[in-house]
């Protein structure tokens, strides 16, 4: 009996190893939970980083096309304000001189082509490729209607020309394209905005030429009623033009009785009241009268002015301005001289010069 007690003592430990419980079981069916777990926790974390993503995108998305609407917004503000005031200026309600009027319509111009260079920088979000190509053709055809308006303008000392008035008039046409044009892109743009669920902002109409006057710009015998309407000159102002070529210049300044030079500083004896002498050539085919002249120091208050009562065609004049006030000793200024046009003349280049000058 104790050899079979020993025999029992004795068994073989991996026989008794395998007769227990492994629990293999449950320890793979945990690890199985484990990663279904990480599995949808991963799908989870991947599905809101998604999410967040197209968030992102529809945030950015949304706000370029509303930064693009509202810098469009600005533009079409100042494009109405560019219309106003050319529209105002081209019916005669512009300024009392030629010289302030060519400048003015010239600003108009320098506008009208700004404009056209804002439409082009902008910041286009890709959706909206097509409606801005419409927008800048708008500005295109706005920006030639009022250059080609402004070069016509130097025709009115004679407004029965039919050739003014028939291109004002199809500059006239070009801004009524214009609007059409304007009005289609602003229908995409608005769509857009609408389809992306965005309300606070929107695109505006804007028509460069109002209807409601559209039709006296498009006649050219309202034209040429118009464009008689507006000043033809400076000196005696409005009247009757004499027919051929008019036309003055400033020929030549001396300060002190030195001669002044555009490009160099020339020192000038200031005295009690340096006189400025100026000389004007009429190159024009007609006896000019009564031609204002004006004589100004850049940055200060002080001014002078005359007149010539008469200048036969070909001929030159000379006129005498004293410059009275503080005058700015030792120091260099700018000394602006100016010939106001005289009625029919249309080209003012050669009619205001300034000279730097120091004056002790």
């Amino acid at each position: 009996m104790s050899f079979l007690d020993e025999d029992d003592a004795f068994e073989p430990a991996e026989a008794r190893v395998r007769s227990r419980p492994t629990g293999s079981g449950g320890g793979a069916r945990e690890f199985l939970l484990r990663r279904a777990i990480a599995g949808a926790a991963g799908v989870l974390i991947l599905a809101l980083i998604l999410l967040g993503f197209k968030a992102c995108q529809d945030s950015r998305r949304e706000r370029a096309l509303t930064n693009y609407v509202s810098d469009l917004r600005t533009i079409v503000v100042d494009s109405k304000q560019l219309s106003d005031d050319f529209f105002g200026r081209i019916g005669g309600g512009g300024e009392s001189d030629q010289v302030s009027f060519n400048t003015a319509i010239n600003s108009n111009r320098s506008t009208a082509d700004s404009l056209l260079s804002r439409v082009e920088a902008l910041d286009v979000p890709g959706q909206l490729d097509e409606a801005q190509k419409l927008l800048v053709l708008a500005y295109q055809f706005r920006r030639d209607g009022v250059s080609t308006t402004a070069d016509q303008i130097t025709s009115v000392a004679d407004p029965a020309k039919t050739e003014t008035a028939k291109a004002v008039v199809d500059a006239m046409r070009g801004f009524l394209a214009a609007d059409e044009i304007f009005q289609r892109a602003a229908n995409q743009i608005n769509q857009e905005l609408l389809d992306e669920g965005i309300s606070q902002v929107s695109l505006p109409e804007s028509a460069f030429l109002e209807m409601d006057g559209a039709t006296d710009w498009l006649n050219e015998s309202d034209v040429t009623l118009a464009l008689s309407g507006l000043t033809t000159g400076g000196g005696t102002g409005s009247g009757p033009v004499t027919p051929g070529v008019h036309g003055t210049e400033v020929s030549g300044v001396t300060g002190g009785g030195i001669p002044l030079d555009q490009t160099t500083p020339i020192t000038v004896p200031s005295g009690i009241a340096p006189e400025i002498v100026i000389t004007v050539r009429n190159g024009g085919e007609s006896t000019e009268t009564d031609i204002p002249v004006t004589a100004s120091l850049e940055g200060t208050d002080i001014e002078g002015q005359s007149s010539i009562a008469s200048i036969d065609a070909g001929a030159m004049a000379t006129v005498s301005i004293q410059l009275t006030g503080d005058i700015p000793i030792g120091e260099q200024t700018n000394l602006t001289v100016n010939v106001e046009l005289v009625p029919g003349e249309t080209i003012g280049d050669n009619n205001t010069y300034t000279y730097p000058v120091i004056f002790q």
